[in-house]
């Protein structure tokens, strides 16, 4: 949305981000930028920002903002769930071993670590959420190379 003021409460307009690219832009103006769409003819916006940190800022969520950002983040959370489930069929095949001769018991703070409960699991827009333990067979963890468990992929950026 866009707004005559900073106080105003009523939009002026609103600017549908979809299929646009964010890039930095020549103007009078220093911090520029310029929001672009493939349509030929389609009108380009150019913004200022108050500062260097602000554009950076404006810049990095407007690129963020979109559908198709959203898909790649996705399948790359997808990819990294896929190779933890193969890292866990493969821990499952393999005989673990014991870490109870070191004295020290571990202790998984982590729900979705833990063994499967008989409680179903939480669904999140029809699929399972990593911290529910349903997404993963048998909830157990994988050990990975620093001797600790499994962890969710990171979120992206905001």
């Amino acid at each position: 949305f866009d707004f005559e003021e900073q106080e105003s409460r009523e939009p002026m307009g609103l600017v549908v981000l979809e299929g646009c690219t964010v890039e930095l832009c020549e103007a009078a103006e220093e911090f520029a930028f310029a929001i672009r769409f493939d349509d030929a003819g389609a009108r380009a916006y150019v913004l200022v920002a108050d500062g260097q940190a602000a554009m950076e800022a404006w810049v990095k969520a407007l690129s963020r903002a979109s559908f198709d950002y959203m898909r790649l983040v996705v399948r790359e959370l997808e990819k990294q769930l896929e190779e933890a489930c193969k890292c866990l069929a493969a821990c499952h095949k393999s005989p673990r071993r014991s870490s109870s001769s070191s004295g020290r018991k571990r202790h998984l703070s982590n729900p979705a670590l833990l063994p499967l409960q008989e409680k179903p699991a939480i669904l999140e827009n029809g699929y399972s959420t990593w911290g529910s333990g349903g997404g993963v067979p048998g909830g157990a963890a994988c050990p990975d190379r620093d001797g600790g468990h499994a962890k969710p992929p990171p979120l992206p950026e905001r």
